[in-house]
C-alpha cells in the first residue's frame, strides 16, 4: 500500500489495486501475528470501477485496524476477509470467530479505533 501512496499524484486506482494489496496485508498478517486471515475474492473475472487515492488508502487502513481489533481483542484463531464487487458497489467484510464486544458498553476515551474512520459500516 505504501508503493501507492509514494507514488505521488495518481489520482484514480483500479478496484483491483486494492484488492491486491487486501490479498497482500491478509498474508502479511497471518505470518506477522499467527493468526489465520483467510481472505476470500469473490469479485468478478473482470471488474468495472476505480477508487481514489484517499478512498483507497482509507479502506486499507480500516481493514488494517479491524484486523488488528480481531488479534488484539477478540481472542479468535481464524478471521476472514470478503472482497465483492458488482456492477455499483465494493463490500469488504471482515468476520472472526473470537468473543465479541457488548455493542452497547460505555466505549472509554482512550480507545479510539475505527472513531477516527467514522465507526464500523462506513459508506463511501
Amino acid at each position: 500500500m505504501r508503493s501507492y501512496i509514494e507514488r505521488g499524484p495518481e489520482p484514480i486506482f483500479q478496484i483491483e489495486n486494492l484488492q491486491h494489496e487486501l490479498k497482500e496485508l491478509a498474508d502479511q498478517f497471518s505470518k506477522k501475528w499467527d493468526l489465520p486471515v483467510e481472505f476470500l475474492d469473490q469479485m468478478p473475472d473482470f471488474t468495472y470501477g476505480s477508487l481514489s487515492k484517499f478512498k483507497m488508502t482509507q479502506l486499507y487502513y480500516i481493514v488494517q485496524e479491524v484486523l488488528w481489533n480481531a488479534f488484539k481483542h477478540s481472542k479468535a484463531s481464524l478471521v476472514r476477509l470478503i472482497v465483492r464487487s458488482t456492477m455499483t458497489s465494493l463490500t469488504i467484510s471482515v468476520t472472526d470467530n473470537g468473543v465479541g464486544f457488548d455493542t452497547g458498553a460505555d466505549v472509554s476515551e482512550q480507545h479510539y479505533g475505527l472513531k477516527k474512520y467514522g465507526g464500523p459500516g462506513i459508506l463511501y
